[in-house]
C-alpha cells in the first residue's frame, strides 16, 4: 500500500481518485455529474438546475491583509458565477457558508457579504440560506443554482474536429495583475496598470454572453477559464476526446502586459507573456467552439449586444493529432496543460 500525499497526486488525481466513492450509475434526474463546471438536475420537461460550489480561502485566493473586504466578496461570488456562466444558465439563489477567524472585525464581515450579494444581485440572483464556523483565516463557501432550458446548455463534451475555437476578452490580465499584488505597493504601482489589478479583483463572469450564445444553440461546447487557457482547454479536449491547434499570435491580451512583465521582473522573477496568457489563469473568461460551417453573423450580434470582445483563436483537430501551440513563425510546439493545481509543489 502507498502513501502518497495530496502534493504527489495533485488536484485533478485527487479527483479521479474521488470517482471510486460515487455511484457507478446516477439517478435519472440528475442530467450531468462530476466533471464539468457544474452538475445538472431536471425539475421538469423544460426545466433544469444548474449547480455548482467553489471554496476561496484567505492567502490561497486572496490576501484579507491588502485587499478590501467587499472586493473580496464581490470577487468570490464571480469565481462561482463564472461556472454558471460556463454552462449558459441564468444565477438564481446562492448558499453561503463562511469560516471567519472570531478576531475579524463585525464592519470587515459587513463589508464582504455586502460584496457578496450586491454581485449576485447584479446577475438576478439572492441569497438564501448559509453556515458559519469559526475558522483560523477567513474562508468562503459558495453553493449556486442556477437555471436553464434542458435543451440550452452549454457543456465541455461536444466540441467536433474542425470546430473553431474561440474567447472572450483579454488573457493573462489577472496573473499579471495577481504578481503585481503580491510584489508591489500598490500606491507605488502606475496608473497604467489598473486594468490589470482589476482583472483581477474584480473579474466579469460572462453570464450574458453565455446565456445568449447557449439559447442561439451554435456552441458544441464551453469552459470558463479559472486554471489557465492551456489547463482548461486540456480539460474540454479531454471531455470532447479530440485535440487542438491554438495559434499564439491570435491570443487576446492587453498592451499593458508586456510593460507589467518588465515591472515584476524586475524582482527576480522570471515570467513571460506566453507562460501568463497559457497557465496564468483566473482569467474567468469563456472558452468555447463553433462548428466551421456555422455562420458568425449570429455570433457577432451576440457579443455587440453583451459588448464581449470575442477572438478566434485556433481549431479544433481530431483526437490523437496532438494539442499545438502555432507559433508565429509557423511552427509548432506541443501545448502544455499546465496551470493552476491546489496541490501541485509549483502551484502559484
Amino acid at each position: 500500500m502507498t502513501h502518497k500525499t495530496l502534493a504527489d497526486i495533485g488536484e485533478f488525481g485527487l479527483i479521479e481518485r474521488l470517482k471510486r466513492f460515487l455511484p457507478g450509475s446516477l439517478p435519472e434526474d440528475v442530467v450531468l455529474g462530476i466533471g464539468d463546471d457544474c452538475a445538472i438536475i431536471r425539475i421538469s420537461d423544460d426545466r433544469v438546475f444548474v449547480v455548482t460550489c467553489d471554496m476561496q480561502v484567505d492567502t490561497v485566493h486572496f490576501r484579507s491583509d491588502h485587499t478590501e473586504p467587499y472586493v473580496i466578496g464581490r470577487r468570490a461570488m464571480s469565481v462561482n458565477l463564472s461556472d454558471i456562466a460556463a454552462m449558459g444558465a441564468t444565477p438564481r439563489f446562492a448558499l453561503v457558508s463562511l469560516g471567519l477567524p472570531e478576531a475579524l472585525s463585525s464592519d470587515f464581515f459587513d463589508r464582504m457579504y455586502q460584496g457578496l450579494v450586491d454581485r449576485l444581485t447584479e446577475f438576478g440572483g439572492v441569497v438564501i440560506g448559509g453556515n458559519f464556523s469559526r475558522t483560523d483565516k477567513i474562508i468562503i463557501d459558495l453553493f449556486i443554482i442556477g437555471e436553464a432550458h434542458p435543451d440550452h446548455i452549454l457543456t465541455r463534451s461536444g466540441a467536433q474536429p474542425g470546430d473553431r475555437l474561440f474567447v472572450t476578452g483579454c488573457l493573462g490580465s489577472s496573473a499579471a495583475g495577481q504578481l503585481l499584488l503580491s510584489q508591489f505597493d500598490r500606491s507605488a504601482l502606475p496608473s497604467t496598470f489598473a486594468s490589470l489589478i482589476n482583472a483581477h479583483l474584480n473579474p466579469t463572469p460572462r453570464v450574458a454572453f453565455a446565456k445568449k450564445l447557449a439559447e442561439a444553440d451554435i456552441a458544441t461546447a464551453a469552459i470558463d477559464i479559472s486554471d489557465g487557457l492551456a489547463a482548461d482547454l486540456g480539460h474540454l479536449c479531454d471531455r470532447s476526446q479530440c485535440d487542438v491547434l491554438v495559434r499564439y499570435g491570435a491570443l487576446p491580451f492587453l498592451l499593458e502586459l508586456d510593460a507589467a512583465i518588465e515591472w515584476i521582473n524586475q524582482n527576480n522573477s522570471i515570467t513571460s507573456r506566453e507562460s501568463l496568457i497559457l497557465q496564468g489563469g483566473e482569467d474567468y473568461e469563456l472558452l468555447f467552439t463553433i462548428p466551421a460551417s456555422v455562420s458568425l453573423d449570429t455570433l457577432r450580434k451576440i457579443a455587440n449586444q453583451t459588448k464581449t470582445l470575442i477572438t478566434e483563436i485556433g481549431r479544433i483537430a481530431p483526437r490523437d493529432a496532438g494539442r499545438f501551440l502555432e507559433l508565429t513563425d509557423g511552427s509548432n510546439k506541443t501545448l502544455s496543460g499546465s496551470g493552476w493545481d491546489h496541490y501541485s509543489p509549483n502551484r502559484a
